[in-house]
C-alpha cells in the first residue's frame, strides 16, 4: 500500500527473543547443499571432509537460515522471522527481504545443538517517493553451539515496499 504511512512501531527496537534450538544432522547438510546446487564434497562426503583443514562434514556458508526452525502448522510458534513481523506491525503485504548478511565465526558441524536468539537491531521510518513513510526493520541473529561458541551472526533487513 504505497500512499499510505507505515505503522510499524518504532517502539519495539531491543526487543529479544527467546532462544530457538536447532539440532544439525549430517543428512540435513547434504539436502541443504543438494538444494542450493553446491557440489562441494566438504558438505556431504566423510572421507573426503576428514582429509581436509575441518577434519569432516561442514555445513554450507548460508545454512544459518535454517537456525530459525521447520515451518510446521500448529506445531510450533511462529519463527522469529514471523514474530519479529508482528510484534513490529510490519505490513506483510507489502513486505520484502531487503537484505541478510552473515558472519561466521566458527564452523557448523552435524550433531551441533545450535542455540539462536533473535533481536530487533534496529527500526526506522524513510520517506518513499511519494512522500509517504515506509517501515523498515533490522533484525540480528546470533547462533552458538552447544559449546557455547559463536557459529554465526546474520542480519536481515525488512522492508515495506
Amino acid at each position: 500500500m504505497p500512499g499510505k504511512d507505515t505503522k510499524v512501531d518504532l517502539n519495539v527496537k531491543g526487543k529479544e527473543y527467546p532462544p530457538v534450538k536447532f539440532k544439525v544432522e549430517k543428512s540435513h547438510i547434504a539436502a541443504f547443499a543438494q538444494a542450493v546446487e553446491d557440489p562441494n564434497k566438504l558438505y556431504t562426503d566423510d572421507k573426503y571432509a576428514a582429509k581436509t583443514k575441518y577434519k569432516g562434514i561442514i555445513a554450507p556458508p548460508t545454512y544459518p537460515v535454517c537456525f530459525g526452525g521447520p515451518l510446521e502448522a500448529g506445531k510450533q510458534p511462529p519463527t522469529p522471522l514471523v514474530q519479529v513481523a508482528l510484534d513490529a506491525k510490519i505490513n506483510v503485504g507489502i513486505m520484502v527481504h531487503g537484505e541478510q548478511e552473515f558472519e561466521y565465526f566458527t564452523p557448523v558441524r552435524p550433531g551441533d545443538d545450535i542455540t539462536s536468539v533473535a533481536k530487533i537491531s534496529n527500526v526506522e521510518h524513510k520517506p518513499r517517493k511519494d512522500g509517504s513513510k515506509r517501515g523498515i526493520v533490522t533484525i540480528e541473529v546470533t547462533s552458538k553451539n552447544q559449546k557455547g561458541e559463536k557459529v554465526a551472526v546474520s542480519h536481515v533487513v525488512l522492508i515495506e515496499r
